[in-house]
């Protein structure tokens, strides 16, 4: 790893790296910090646990998804895969029934920065406040979506809920 990356983005990246190959309760913290190459002192400084570390990892990749969201199709791919990763996540843990409100938050942001830096892109111009308080609800609502799916079951395929999410997106566009 570079010698920049933060020792919370070597947690992240390593953790996402193990459970590649293995579920999170079969990940210990002495393979994320020999992985990650940071001290269990460290570790414990940026996190409350392995869990922690899991919310925080689906945090950081969503920031590197979501990185380009001008073009629609690729935020529609992006969409895919993250939710792809969060339904891994969640189907091989019971992680998330105790996350609940710290797991909407992180979609809720998400998705909040996607929308708003769509709309910006395609305006060419900052969100306005009342343009900004439209993408709150819209946000929340999707947001939603995406903790009844996985609450659901995931029944539904990803490119499905993605789909949905652009729609929300799309004729948010059109009303403003």
């Amino acid at each position: 790893m570079a010698k920049s990356t933060t020792s919370r983005q070597k947690a992240c990246l390593a953790l996402a790296e193990l459970l590649k190959t293995r579920n999170i309760h079969k990940i210990t913290v002495n393979e994320i910090l020999e992985k990650a190459g940071i001290s269990r002192s460290q570790f414990y400084r940026l996190f409350k646990d392995k869990y922690d570390l899991l919310n925080q990892t689906i945090a950081l990749q969503v920031d590197m998804i979501f990185s380009d969201s001008a073009n629609i199709s690729l935020v529609l791919d992006n969409l895919v895969a993250l939710l792809e990763v969060t339904r891994d996540a969640y189907l091989t843990t019971s992680l998330f029934h105790n996350e609940y409100s710290e797991l909407f938050q992180i979609y809720f942001e998400m998705i909040l920065r996607l929308f708003t830096r769509h709309i910006n892109q395609v305006q060419g111009e900052q969100v306005s406040s009342r343009q900004t308080h439209a993408l709150r609800f819209a946000a929340a609502g999707s947001t939603m979506m995406i903790l009844d799916w996985l609450g659901g079951g995931c029944r539904e395929k990803p490119r499905q809920i993605a789909e949905e999410l652009i729609q929300i997106l799309s004729s948010f566009i059109l009303y403003e």
